[in-house]
């Protein structure tokens, strides 16, 4: 799965006008530090820029809370200007140009290259309850990942998708891994969650 840790579209403001109140971000604390204090030191980020992504937010939550957020969505550059972002955060972007990136020691980032979006990403996590690969928006179920693959939603590039789905098939049978969807309610009610 994958979190959306802080929006601001228009269309989430006007039908969740709760979230907004004055104190989200140490509301946004709050669960950042609830994660970390059951065991979570990671959380992957993977609102886009039209969904109202705060990468000042996301780096000063991180930096308050110890945890490492990871924004995934999208490839920097593509959308908005790469110079601009990062001198009005002070945040260094490093694209993600190989396959697989060893982020530290069991967690690798994969690039799943355009599909339902630019620029996909995907993570692999080996732990001692198993291996996990975790592919947030690249598939959204387990219907849609099959066999066969079905395409969902909105689409920047149909045939990477279905490579990307094909590469990830690959990658779980390669390290027995467990697909986690991004967006496959059945699967998350079927998952312990950090709390148990």
């Amino acid at each position: 799965m994958h979190e959306h840790i802080c929006t601001s579209s228009m269309g989430v403001a006007t039908h969740y006008p709760q979230l907004y109140r004055a104190d989200y971000e140490d509301r946004i604390i709050r669960d950042l530090e609830d994660m970390r204090d059951n065991g979570v030191s990671a959380a992957v980020d993977a609102a886009p820029v039209c969904l109202g992504r705060d990468v000042r937010l996301l780096k000063r939550s991180g930096g308050r809370t110890g945890v490492h957020i990871i924004a995934t969505s999208g490839r920097l550059g593509r959308f908005h200007l790469a110079c601009d972002v990062e001198r009005r955060t002070d945040t260094r972007w490093r694209p993600v140009e190989a396959r697989e990136t060893v982020l530290c020691p069991g967690v690798t980032v994969l690039n799943l290259g355009s599909g339902h979006s630019y620029g996909m990403l995907g993570m692999l996590a080996e732990l001692k309850e198993g291996n996990f690969l975790l592919v947030f928006d690249a598939v959204y179920s387990a219907a849609h990942f099959g066999p066969p693959a079905q395409l969902a939603g909105v689409m920047w590039d149909e045939a990477g998708y279905f490579a990307a789905i094909a590469y990830l098939r690959t990658c779980a049978a390669e390290h027995g891994a467990k697909i986690i969807c991004g967006h496959d309610m059945a699967q998350v009610q079927s998952l312990k969650d950090c709390y148990e």
